[in-house]
């Protein structure tokens, strides 16, 4: 953004945030109820400084705006303000906001009114990290139109293999008119999933934009999509890092088609871990194929994934492993949203080839080691005669063992963990990955087969924040906001 369009930003909202708030458009919804504009309300917040941004907020929030919405206007004013390389980084105020909305659904209103300021205190950091790196904002719309869609398709898809980003910024917004969000994203499903660059953001990347416009609606589209393409065109110093994704088309291409999901085998899933322990991308990949080739359901594999994932999770509980898990999940929902059989195995045999790029560099970087007993095993070395597990939550997650058969003892300890986990989040939480995890974790804890579902959540947990843990600044002031607007 130049100078001149910021200041003219801020000129048409006022200078202070918490002035900007008085001007928002609210409207009077189908119930009676205000409505804000999301554009506008995002326009607030970017504006606003970090202090005042509670207090814009927190006034939406008391003048009627759900913690849903005041998410949305977050990621509105991240995906204009916050440039997308690299695809990670400051960027995680935008991939946070639907797992924050997902944590919300079963949260109190006072938890998810917290998580949504917490969202916002984070933004206004990543703002505050991205003018320090060059001040960078969405260019202005460019002004064009294209003659059918089959001529803005072929120009994106072009744009895209030359990884040329002006001409696919007009693409994008050219091709938008012609396609609702299901469409469009079938098309775009293939580049946020062919290049591991910046460990593999592009894919969560494309996964949160497509989740969160189906919240907050798809007349918000096109400046998430401008962002997101050109997040999706970064490459960084190894270059593109897009090696599988041919092995992974070709492969599914080879697959002879059916009209069943194949049988389902939870001992295949774990004999399989072993492999993603020591193999290549591409050994990876063929074990998978050979599989679905053989009738094995999909979903033998994405479990076998999901395990690995929590392994890598459980044996080095720190930042970095904890993507094995997102991109799990990533690319899990990107397969569930296809319609197209081809895609949904390109997508599982990408993330199969993916997972020992990944293993490697958490071995290099952060010291992964994989020996010894895997995480099938985790708990069976208990003595079945011994007493059930008893402590509080914290106690029981310092030894995943025991936190396992603790999940197993009834049907109501999961439900337990997750209420105790979204409270320690929204008071203690000091990092974007620490939502992002705990929404990722408990989607595929419900997707994974109930034999595995205490392993995943009992080896996945060490990132997270605990009791113990000193509550932050953010809560802090987000609580002061609300107390000042009469949320208290």
């Amino acid at each position: 953004m130049t100078m001149t369009r910021r200041r003219l930003l801020q000129g048409g909202l006022a200078a202070g945030g918490v002035l900007a708030t008085r001007r928002l458009g609210w409207a009077s919804g189908a119930a009676g109820a205000a409505t804000p504009d999301l554009s506008r309300l995002a326009q607030a917040i970017t504006v606003a400084s970090r202090e005042d941004a509670f207090d814009v907020g927190a006034r939406a929030l008391a003048r009627g705006a759900t913690p849903e919405q005041l998410l949305g206007a977050v990621f509105l004013a991240g995906v204009r303000e916050v440039r997308p390389r690299h695809v990670g980084g400051k960027l995680h105020c935008v991939m946070m906001v639907e797992s924050a909305c997902q944590l919300n659904e079963t949260a109190t209103p006072q938890q998810a009114r917290l998580a949504a300021l917490w969202n916002l205190d984070d933004f206004k950091s990543s703002q505050a990290r991205d003018r320090r790196e060059g001040d960078w904002s969405l260019p202005p719309r460019p002004d064009v139109t294209f003659a059918s869609e089959t001529v803005a398709r072929r120009e994106l898809h072009a744009a895209m293999q030359a990884w040329d980003d002006d001409r696919a910024d007009r693409a994008i917004v050219g091709l938008l008119p012609f396609h609702d969000r299901a469409s469009l994203f079938e098309i775009l499903w293939p580049y946020c999933a062919r290049s591991i660059v910046s460990l593999g953001h592009k894919i969560i990347l494309g996964a949160h934009v497509e989740r969160t416009l189906a919240r907050i609606g798809w007349q918000h589209a096109e400046p998430a999509l401008r962002n997101l393409v050109h997040g999706l065109l970064h490459v960084d110093g190894g270059g593109r890092a897009d090696a599988t994704w041919e092995p992974a088309r070709e492969l599914a291409a080879a697959l002879p088609t059916r009209k069943s999901q194949g049988r389902a085998s939870v001992e295949e899933s774990a004999r399989w871990l072993p492999t993603l322990r020591t193999a290549t991308s591409r050994e990876v990949q063929e074990l998978v194929a050979a599989g679905l080739a053989d009738g094995l359901a999909e979903s033998t594999a994405w479990d076998s994934l999901r395990l690995f994932a929590a392994e890598v999770c459980w044996r080095r509980p720190i930042l970095l492993p904890v993507h094995a898990l997102t991109e799990v999940n990533a690319f899990a929902h990107a397969a569930s949203r296809t319609a197209s059989l081809t895609r949904r195995r390109e997508l599982l045999l990408q993330v199969a080839g993916w997972m020992p790029l990944i293993r490697d560099a958490l071995v290099e970087r952060s010291r992964l080691r994989l020996t010894g007993p895997g995480i099938e095993t985790l708990g069976e070395a208990i003595d079945p005669a011994a007493p059930e597990p008893a402590g509080d939550v914290d106690t029981l997650r310092r030894d995943p063992a025991r936190l396992r058969r603790w999940l197993e003892r009834d049907d109501t300890s999961a439900g337990r963990l997750a209420a105790e986990l979204r409270d320690q989040l929204t008071r203690k939480a000091r990092q974007s990955h620490q939502f992002k995890l705990a929404a990722a974790l408990w989607e595929e804890s419900r997707r994974i087969a109930p034999r595995w579902r205490s392993r995943l959540l009992a080896g996945s947990l060490g990132y997270l924040p605990e009791s113990t843990e000193n509550e932050t600044e953010t809560l802090r002031r987000s609580v002061a906001a609300l107390r000042r607007h009469g949320m208290s």
